[in-house]
């Protein structure tokens, strides 16, 4: 929401997309350390590169049923 907003508002003020971007990258670094340090506190040694494997499968799935998700709306689309 941070960065739509900064995108919304920049006609006006051009610097605003960096400073999005700057809050954005930040917050996503704390959060990914934050998120691989539970993944390696709550799994056990033998478990934990199942549990990564299948952490990196979901994400990454997200991206692939999205994308599909656009070829199939957009699929009959002639343009304009």
């Amino acid at each position: 929401a941070i960065y739509a907003a900064c995108i919304f508002f920049s006609p006006s003020h051009a610097y605003l997309p960096v400073i999005g971007g700057i809050i954005l990258g930040v917050g996503a670094g704390i959060f990914w350390t934050a998120q691989s340090s539970l993944m390696m506190i709550y799994a056990t040694p033998n478990s934990r590169g199942k549990l990564i494997a299948l952490f990196w499968i979901i994400f990454n799935l997200g991206g692939v049923v999205g994308g599909f998700l656009q070829f199939v709306l957009n699929f009959h689309n002639e343009g304009q």
